[in-house]
């Protein structure tokens, strides 16, 4: 997972003057990943690494491992040298280890009380996709304005994607289909995204449909109630097969859409 830069008023998280972390830097540029694992682990296997390097080795390792987890343990005996000012330093680069490997227990410690770093907006995400995750509704109400403006101000694409994609999700869970949809279509087609982006809109669609398909029965069921036909004339016996009839129809459109998405899919919608 590539994160994205800094703001420009920020100096970046490697420094051109420490030669390891320039030689890092270069085999990432060219794609030498042997090289550059084998780098990150010779920097960590150092008595005492310094903020900047442990920075620029997580950095790198987010970027090019597919593998995280199997540099858990040296991640965390280095956090665990550093001092409690460079620990801080470093908190954002160990929320990300651990969302990257799914961890949502151990990132949650990590969470900041304000986002309003350089990376706010991007803690802010994982923030979110941990709460999703431990199933922490209070802490996802209490920030739900800050998500959406924050998805609003973004202006890099994978942070915003993001964001985007979370609100579209939650929205889809609690059933807020316009909003939901809206979000989804938002999502710039340069972040990472493009499952919520093609799908996100077309499961608000559905899940629109289906809970329509519940009113539209509950409109009929108060159209024969208020008309309650004499059944003894031939009219109202041709009016109750009528909306028996319509009653099937909607009851069918129905249960084939909910076949068509199956199990997984409506609970994703909140169905």
């Amino acid at each position: 997972m590539r994160i994205p830069d800094k703001p420009s008023r920020n100096s970046g998280n490697r420094t051109p003057h420490d030669p390891l972390l320039k030689e890092l830097e270069g085999f990432e540029e060219l794609g030498m990943k042997r090289e550059t694992f084998q780098l990150a682990r010779r920097i960590l296997q150092q008595p005492k690494v310094t903020a900047k390097r442990f920075q620029g080795v997580v950095s790198a390792l987010l970027t090019n491992e597919d593998k995280l987890k199997r540099w858990r343990k040296r991640v965390e005996e280095n956090y665990s040298r550093m001092s409690q000012r460079d620990q801080h330093r470093v908190r954002f680069w160990m929320l990300s280890f651990y969302h990257s490997t799914r961890d949502y227990q151990a990132a949650r410690r990590f969470i900041p009380k304000r986002f309003n770093s350089p990376y706010g907006l991007v803690e802010l995400g994982f923030a979110w996709d941990i709460w999703s995750a431990l199933g922490d509704e209070k802490s996802m109400e209490l920030h739900f304005e800050a998500m959406v403006a924050g998805a609003e101000s973004a202006d890099h694409a994978f942070t915003r994607g993001m964001l985007l994609a979370n609100l579209g999700d939650y929205c889809l869970l609690k059933t807020r289909w316009e909003m939901a949809a809206g979000c989804y279509r938002e999502i710039p087609v340069e972040s990472a995204n493009a499952h919520q982006a093609v799908l996100g809109p077309l499961l608000a669609l559905a899940g629109n449909f289906l809970s329509e398909c519940s009113e539209r029965r509950q409109a009929l069921e108060d159209f024969q109630h208020h008309h309650d036909p004499d059944l003894s004339s031939g009219l109202a016996m041709d009016v109750s097969a009528q909306n028996r009839k319509l009653g099937l129809e909607v009851r069918t459109l129905e249960t084939g859409l909910r076949r068509l998405l199956g199990r997984k899919r409506l609970k994703s919608i909140g169905l």
